[in-house]
């Protein structure tokens, strides 16, 4: 008697591979994904960039300030609004101050010339460029007066490339340091208002400056 062989289970199903309708949809749902996820990324990178932007902007702003104080460079030259009082001359005096053109952009790194505003190269070619997004350019104004008497200090630093623009307006309020995005390229990255003492640090020079009189020497 012969018994009839059974049939092997069929192995086709297991071993199939991917059909074009599965590589279609995997491909449509990675780039759903990356849709998705794109913006995010994008932003992320651009406030990175625009934080550190900002950072070197306060770095050089704080240095400016302080070749001032030890007299390493020269008090700028360039008066904005009235004598510095107890009542005026602080916000409003920043506020007020001019917004600079491309005529002002300064091609020399040399502090020791004061023309108000100053280049700071932060890329690999020599000099500030127009075209350069990390080189900065400060702004220096102080307000009217002897300086000797002491003065109101005020600065910007503004992007090189902010500069390039002949028919383009420079912007005086400081952008946010966090948007999102790189900002825009024609406001400051960084403001400062501070005040320089007298050349001669006694109680008299200050009061000559805050325009204050007492018969008594020892007192504004």
């Amino acid at each position: 008697m012969i018994l009839p062989k059974q049939k092997q289970p069929s192995l086709q199903s297991s071993q199939a591979g991917f059909t074009i309708i599965e590589s279609l949809l995997a491909i449509i749902l990675v780039t759903v994904l990356m849709v998705a996820i794109g913006p995010v990324i994008a932003m992320s990178v651009a406030a990175r960039v625009q934080a550190r932007r900002v950072e070197r902007a306060s770095e050089a702003a704080r240095t400016y300030v302080d070749a001032i104080r030890t007299g390493a460079i020269p008090a700028t030259s360039i008066e904005e609004g009235t004598a510095f009082t107890p009542t005026r001359g602080s916000t409003p005096f920043l506020n007020a101050a001019r917004v600079p053109t491309s005529a002002d952009f300064p091609t020399q790194v040399d502090w020791t010339t004061d023309s108000g505003f100053y280049c700071v190269d932060l890329d690999q070619n020599r000099g500030c460029s127009k075209s350069s997004p990390n080189d900065l350019v400060i702004q220096g104004f102080r307000t009217r007066g002897d300086a000797e008497q002491g003065y109101r200090l005020g600065v910007r630093v503004y992007r090189a490339d902010a500069f390039r623009g002949t028919r383009e307006t420079l912007q005086r309020e400081q952008q946010a340091a966090l948007k999102g995005n790189l900002g825009s390229r024609l406001a400051p990255l960084a403001t400062l208002i501070t005040d320089i003492p007298p050349k001669e640090k006694n109680l008299g020079s200050w009061c000559n400056r805050l325009r204050q009189t007492s018969p008594d020497p020892n007192r504004c």
